[in-house]
């Protein structure tokens, strides 16, 4: 009898405990979408990468993905979190080769070296990194209206290396 009663106590308490549990509502790819946008624009990027990740993981085959895939990358960087910007790039340009935003997705990965390189006297290898980079930009995006800012960058990368060697 006392195993019954416990039971029971158990069982109220499991239920009551479900009772009060409130479902979200999901939210369609353009909501979240809208909401990404929202919160990116007010410079919320932790919030917008929230957002949109949830539309590349909720709606994997939605038009919206590849622009949420975009603008995740574009929250990292103004995080200054150039390693996970760089990735997301990168994963960007290789699975949407054809995206009007490939160009742009490819010369932000040399941004994101760029951005961190230092000066002269320490090592340079954010400054190789993003040599490569633009290098490789200019190689697959010769006539992108990014192409003279990669080309001014490849000189500045490569007057640093050189600084760096004298030394």
């Amino acid at each position: 009898m006392r195993r019954t009663v416990y039971l029971l106590v158990v069982l109220t308490l499991c239920l009551c405990g479900c009772y009060h549990v409130k479902l979200t509502e999901e939210k369609s790819a353009t909501e979240l979408m809208a909401d990404g946008h929202d919160k990116f624009a007010t410079r919320d990027y932790r919030s917008a990468i929230t957002a949109f990740r949830r539309v590349t993981d909720w709606y994997p085959f939605s038009e919206h993905v590849p622009v949420a895939e975009l603008k995740i990358a574009d929250a990292y960087y103004k995080l200054r979190q150039y390693d996970q910007a760089a990735s997301a790039y990168n994963e960007f340009a290789n699975l949407h080769p054809r995206h009007s935003s490939t160009p742009f997705a490819t010369y932000q990965v040399g941004r994101c070296f760029f951005d961190r390189m230092h000066t002269i006297d320490r090592d340079q290898a954010n400054a190789e990194k993003a040599l490569l980079a633009f290098k490789r930009f200019l190689n697959r995006h010769p006539d992108s209206e990014y192409a003279d800012p990669a080309s001014a960058h490849i000189k500045e990368c490569q007057r640093r290396i050189a600084a760096h060697e004298l030394l």
